[in-house]
Parts: structure tokens; sequence; C-alpha cells
């Protein structure tokens, strides 16, 4: 069980849900989890209940369409950065300890607490089942040597289309 934010930064509502749940119950680590996104937030809450966020490297695409500029290449138009091209990613040990580096500087989190933080991420992490790790692996690997194709979503009619191919009832 666990919640997926959609919104970076402004869903730290879920995140304190999640960590109210625990308090009620009287538990410290496991579900429900809640899943970061846009940027590491697998620190919250001395890592207890953040296994993974969802990260968007807008550094990179930043960094790119400024190296076009100054190379003279760059044209307006979309560019989309997903898996295959490390746009976007699933946080892992690094990621959580540059973030933590980075917490500890702007007073986010105390330095003392920082191997309790990677501590209670790792047994997060492993209480969750292997084949959901596979199963992420895969996906992602299928995605980036193209055996698995996501489907690029931005009308109306693109939603109605997918939904009605996956409904919900």
């Amino acid at each position: 069980v666990g919640s997926y934010n959609v919104s970076g930064g402004v869903g730290i509502g879920m995140m304190q849900a999640v960590a109210a749940a625990h308090a009620n119950a009287g538990t410290t680590m496991g579900p429900p989890y809640y899943f970061g996104v846009d940027q590491n937030q697998d620190w919250w809450e001395l890592g207890q209940f953040c296994p993974m966020s969802m990260l968007k490297r807008v550094d990179s695409a930043t960094y790119d369409a400024c190296k076009m500029v100054a190379e003279g290449t760059w044209e307006a138009g979309r560019s989309l950065l997903g898996i295959a091209e490390v746009g976007v990613y699933v946080s892992d040990t690094a990621d959580l300890s540059r973030e933590i580096e980075k917490q500890i500087i702007q007073g986010g989190i105390d330095a003392a607490d920082q191997y309790t933080i990677l501590a209670n991420w790792a047994a997060n992490r492993a209480g969750i089942d292997a084949w959901i790790w596979a199963a992420l692996d895969e996906l992602e690997a299928g995605i980036v040597d193209g055996s698995i194709e996501v489907p690029f979503i931005d009308t109306l009619t693109d939603i109605e289309a997918l939904r009605a191919q996956y409904p919900l009832n």
C-alpha cells in the first residue's frame, strides 16, 4: 500500500498523512509508503516511509537546452526526456546520499541523522518483495531498449482513447 505524490514539494500533505497513519498505528516502518516525485524525497521523516522517489532531471534538460543555444543548434519545440533519455529515473543510494548532503548544508536535516535515514530507507526497500524491484528493472530495460513503448498522450482525444483501451472498472 502506498501513495504516489504527483505534485513535487506541494504534495507534502500526502507525506504527512502517511506519517500520521503510522503514528496512529504505532508503527515506524513499512506500509503505507509514500513515493516521492520530481525531487528526492526519500529522506523525509528520517527515511522511514519513502522507499523511492521518481526523479526528474530538469537540470539535464536545462543544460542540454543551454548547450544547444550556445552551439546554435536549438530549435523551438517539444523535447521529451523519459527513462531512456535519463530525463526521469528511480532514486538510488547515491541520489539519497547527495540529497542528504544537500539537506545538511541547507539545514533541512541534522548531520547526526544521516546514517539513520540511510538505514531506514534501506530497510524499507528491503521490505518490498524482490519481484517488484525485478519487475521495475525489467520495465526500465524494456523502455530503454524500445521493446516497451510508452504512449505519448497530449490531447483529450488521446486521453479518451487510452481510457477506452484501459477502463477502470
